[in-house]
C-alpha cells in the first residue's frame, strides 16, 4: 500500500522534479559555513569516521556496556594475534622491527577488515552532513535518530505561515548502495520513523542522500511511496553547507592530505590485550616496540 502523500510544498511545473519538495519555498540559507568552521567540521568527523569504523567492524553497539566491549575487544585482539601467526615470516620481521606492537594492530586490523576500511569514506560524510547541519543556522533542529542507519532528523521552516517540515534524511555513499530489490524495504523502514515521530509538527519528507554521487536533479520512488526522495551530492552539500559538492571534496582532499588519523581507530582495551599478547610472547620490549628479529622469526616458524 503506498503511503498518503505529504502535505509539503511541491514543484508543479513539468518536469524531472516534479512532484518533489520545492526547495524554494524552505527557509534559505543565512550565509555559507565559515571556511575555518568548515575545516574542523572535517576534521572531526574524519576522527569520528574512524572510531566507527573500528566499531562496525568489531560489531559493538551503542548499547553494549563496559563489559561488553571490552569481552567483545578481548576476543578480537585474540583472534587479530592468531592471524598475525600467519604472516609470512620472511616479510613479516624485516617490516615491523622498530614499530610499536599497538599501532602495528590497527594497520593488521585494517587489512584484515579490507571491507571496513572502505566504508570509512561513508561513515566520514555522514558524520560531515550532520556537522555541516547542525552549523549552518538553516534548520530549527538536527538530530541523529541512532536507529543505525545513519539517519538524521532535520527540522526546517518554510517561507509562510506553515509548519515547519521534518526531513527524515538516510546519507549513503551511492544510489547503487541499496540493491534495487531493497529500496523497497529501505524506503519503508526509513517512512516508518517518520510516522511513528513522537514530535510530529507538520508535514514529512524521507531523503536518501548521496554523499559521493552528482545527478542532474533530484528523483522519487514513486512505486514505493510518494514521500521518499533521493538527493545527490550537487544538492544534499548545498542545501547544508552553502558549499558546493566539488568545493566540498576539495576541501576535504586538502585537510585529508595533512591528516594522521587511521581509517580504523581501535578500542584502548583491544589495543591493550593485543600488546599484552605480544609481551607474553616476548615480541616487544618494555616500550610495545618490536625489537629483535630473531625472537620474531623464531615465533613466526614456530
Amino acid at each position: 500500500m503506498v503511503p498518503t502523500p505529504q502535505n509539503y510544498p511541491r514543484i508543479t511545473t513539468i518536469g524531472k522534479e516534479e512532484g518533489l519538495l520545492d526547495l524554494s519555498a524552505l527557509k534559505p540559507l543565512p550565509k555559507k559555513i565559515d571556511i575555518k568552521e568548515l575545516h574542523a567540521l572535517i576534521q572531526q568527523s574524519i576522527k569520528f569516521a574512524s572510531i566507527k569504523a573500528s566499531e562496525k567492524a568489531l560489531k559493538i553497539e551503542k548499547t553494549d556496556t563496559e563489559e561488553t566491549v571490552t569481552k567483545i575487544c578481548k576476543k578480537g585482539a585474540n583472534s587479530l594475534f592468531a592471524y598475525f601467526k600467519k604472516s609470512d615470516p620472511a616479510s613479516t620481521f624485516n617490516t615491523i622491527i622498530g614499530e610499536d606492537c599497538r599501532a602495528f594492530a590497527q594497520d593488521l586490523f585494517k587489512k584484515r577488515s579490507g571491507h571496513q576500511a572502505t566504508m570509512n569514506a561513508g561513515w566520514r560524510y555522514q558524520f560531515l552532513f550532520q556537522a555541516c547541519a547542525e552549523a549552518s543556522g538553516r534548520f530549527r533542529s538536527v538530530s541523529d535518530l541512532a536507529t543505525g542507519d545513519s539517519d538524521v532528523n532535520i527540522s526546517v521552516d518554510t517561507n509562510g505561515n506553515t509548519p515547519p517540515i521534518r526531513l527524515f534524511f538516510s546519507i549513503k555513499n551511492r544510489e547503487d548502495t541499496i540493491s534495487g530489490s531493497k529500496w523497497g524495504g529501505a524506503i519503508q523502514k526509513l517512512e516508518s520513523t517518520a510516522k511513528n515521530d513522537k514530535n510530529k509538527i507538520g508535514a514529512y519528507c524521507c531523503i536518501f542522500a548521496l554523499g559521493m554521487h552528482k545527478r542532474p536533479y533530484r528523483t522519487i520512488k514513486r512505486v514505493y511511496s510518494i514521500n521518499t526522495e533521493v538527493w545527490p551530492a550537487n544538492v544534499i552539500w548545498p542545501f547544508v553547507s552553502g558549499y558546493s559538492y566539488e568545493e566540498i571534496m576539495l576541501e576535504v582532499a586538502q585537510i585529508l592530505s595533512k591528516n594522521t588519523q587511521p581509517e580504523i581507530t581501535l578500542p584502548p582495551a583491544f589495543l591493550d590485550h593485543f600488546a599484552a599478547k605480544c609481551i607474553k610472547a616476548g615480541l616487544v620490549d618494555a616500550n610495545y616496540t618490536f625489537h629483535s628479529q630473531a625472537t620474531l622469526i623464531k615465533w613466526l616458524c614456530s
